[in-house]
């Protein structure tokens, strides 16, 4: 739309030299040079206000730093990457807070000062699966009150145990993001034991169909995990598959914000 800023995908270009791997300890093959991109990506959430994602080899698919998020990118790329990649995504509107809502650029402000910044998890009323943030963070999240105030900064509060797939990724003001990943790496099958899931055994596989552990929510900040909470167990139990879930409360970032002078 005319007035809005472009939105753009900025990939790195060629492939990495197999010489200059081995010179930082990675080998040249596609999982190792996968993960070092994602260490490119996770450092440009740190170090700057942007959307860092990586691409596998032979997809167009993105993919946020911890897991954040997933974003289909075919209309930017013709083909597949030759090779894993770091990206930068500029102006996502689903994925970034947006502009004024006039279809005009914002004027640049005079920034706020951000210090004493702390990931806080708020507080969850009863069964509304609400979270309040007031008590925790000790002061009011719209930015009235004294000269400065503790405010909840991020633009949005992070559920880490929403493992829905749903986008999780909160900019912060002072740069990097706040974002929720997930570890099921405790998850696995059963096998060769049909009376553990009489109704839900696969015969081909000799296996149960769905698989049982223990799933965690994983929050970070510029990429360094904060928090860590058990979302969910599954069993079966008497034959029957049974999956309990622990809701949480959501998470945000709580600074000390002094208006500018």
């Amino acid at each position: 739309m005319a007035g809005e800023a472009p939105t753009a995908v900025i990939a790195e270009s060629g492939s990495p030299i197999a010489e200059k791997l081995g010179n930082v300890g990675v080998e040249n093959t596609d999982p190792p040079i996968l993960a070092l991109k994602q260490a490119i990506a996770a450092q440009g959430n740190s170090n700057y206000k942007t959307i860092g994602a990586t691409i596998p080899k032979g997809s167009r698919t993105a993919t946020g730093v911890g897991n954040s998020f997933t974003k289909d990118l075919t209309a930017y790329f013709t083909a597949g990457f030759t090779q894993a990649s770091a990206v930068a995504l500029v102006n996502f509107k689903d994925l970034e807070p947006g502009g004024d809502g006039s279809g005009n650029p914002n004027p640049i402000p005079s920034e706020p000062t951000y210090s004493n910044c702390n990931v806080v998890q708020g507080v969850l009323q009863g069964g509304s699966g609400v979270t309040r943030f007031d008590t925790v963070c000790y002061g009011s999240n719209t930015g009235a009150g004294p000269p400065w105030t503790n405010q909840i900064v991020a633009d949005r509060s992070i559920d880490v145990c929403d493992l829905s797939g749903t986008t999780a990724i909160a900019v912060l003001p002072f740069g990097g993001t706040l974002t929720r990943g997930w570890n099921d790496s405790d998850l696995r099958y059963l096998y060769n034991d049909s009376t553990l899931c009489p109704s839900d055994y696969d015969s081909t596989n000799l296996r149960c169909n769905r698989k049982v552990g223990s799933t965690f929510g994983i929050l970070t900040m510029n990429s360094v995990t904060v928090d860590q909470r058990q979302c969910s167990y599954a069993r079966y139990s008497s034959g029957a598959y049974q999956n309990t879930t622990f809701p949480q409360a959501a998470y945000n970032v709580c600074c000390r914000v002094t208006p500018p002078s």
